[in-house]
């Protein structure tokens, strides 16, 4: 029994312990729960579980009242809580590591030859030392080609041109953003949930080293794919 307390009270100190630093903010397990970030899908998930746990950890430690051991289904819900807090997947682990990417000086004919290939409506371009630039989605692709008419027939000539000048009909309101590789998913959906409630939009979450834009771009991450990261996280 004594064994099952402490164990308790450890997990309990090492979940309290992650929401401080995820939040920036020493403050009570209580405040963190209620008051912190609420859209932290942990916490909204499990907020009136995450209460029961706090209740039952007060009582045995300022009280020492045995009889507020946990139950064993209260212990088993703790141990999981945790574990999808402590070990929850990063952004590294959906890097591909065949991850497509152009240089603005690249053939836009070969480039629409291997979009077309691996059936891709958008690739990230990057400059020369593999920083990125911009997204080159199939939109940019036909406003381009809608100034391609000869003058004397109307009939579209495609003319093979570096992919920098094709990025001069992209969208104006695409908005990226930068995120490290070492983050958490849970990272991510709290940034994606943020944006989204405040009633902007996200295309693309850009993966560097460091989340720095300054970096050689690692991977990406779709709207489209933001699903899938729900999915693996079980929310």
């Amino acid at each position: 029994m004594e064994d099952k307390k402490d164990k308790f009270i450890e997990m309990f100190n090492e979940l309290y312990e992650h929401l401080k630093e995820v939040n920036n903010w020493d403050t009570s397990f209580y405040s963190l729960l209620h008051q912190g970030r609420n859209n932290d899908y942990i916490i909204r998930k499990y907020r009136d579980e995450l209460d029961t746990v706090r209740e039952v950890r007060n009582s045995i430690a300022h009280n020492n009242e045995y009889y507020f051991l946990p139950s064993s289904s209260l212990y088993t819900l703790l141990e999981e809580i945790l574990e999808k807090v402590i070990d929850s997947p990063k952004i590294s682990d959906f890097i591909d590591d065949n991850l497509m990417v152009i240089k603005e000086d690249t053939s836009i004919i070969k480039t629409i030859q291997d979009m077309k290939k691996h059936d891709y409506d958008q690739i990230p371009v990057v400059d020369q030392k593999g920083k990125y630039i911009e997204l080159l989605t199939t939109n940019t692709i036909i406003r381009w080609m809608g100034d391609l008419k000869s003058a004397q027939s109307a009939k579209l000539i495609i003319e093979d041109v570096q992919i920098k000048e094709v990025l001069n009909y992209a969208e104006e309101d695409e908005v990226c953003e930068f995120i490290s590789k070492n983050s958490k998913l849970d990272t991510l959906i709290d940034k994606h949930e943020s944006i989204i409630k405040a009633g902007n939009k996200i295309d693309a979450f850009l993966i560097t080293e460091n989340g720095s834009k300054e970096e050689v771009l690692q991977g990406i991450i779709t709207d489209w794919e933001i699903p899938e990261i729900y999915n693996k996280l079980s929310i």
